[in-house]
């Protein structure tokens, strides 16, 4: 796979919806072979983690108003980002054993796209609320 069209292969694969397509087709598992030691029963539940952003999304701005539930992700995303990168870098869990043996700037490239992930399933519950 030529890098242009991986690149393209993890845009897709970081839309929501799309992302449950590459799961259930195993082109998740192409894209991102570092997560070979997943099954597919633990990719869904990981995908289920990330679905949860649009409640999240949805309740925080009911509750809370739109500008506010901005706020509110991005303060959380900057406190948590970093922390998890640490985490998968020097603490012993089996959820991030695979990040071990990369380098920094794959196991950056693996938390970006996943962001991008969850940023857009909470844009998604954000829009809802405005309907609310």
């Amino acid at each position: 796979m030529s890098h242009d069209n991986k690149l393209i292969q993890k845009f897709l694969s970081s839309i929501p919806i799309i992302d449950l397509l590459f799961i259930c087709t195993s082109k998740m598992l192409k894209v991102y072979p570092e997560l070979s030691y997943l099954s597919k029963k633990k990719l869904i539940v990981a995908w289920l983690e990330h679905l949860l952003y649009t409640i999240i999304g949805f309740l925080i701005g009911v509750f809370f108003g739109v500008p506010l539930a901005i706020i509110i992700y991005i303060v959380s995303f900057s406190i948590g980002f970093p922390i998890e990168i640490y985490i998968s870098r020097y603490v012993r869990l089996v959820t991030w054993e695979w990040a071990k043996t990369k380098s920094l700037r794959e196991v950056l490239s693996m938390f970006t796209w996943t962001g991008i992930n969850i940023t857009l399933y909470f844009a998604i519950g954000l829009a809802l609320s405005t309907l609310a």
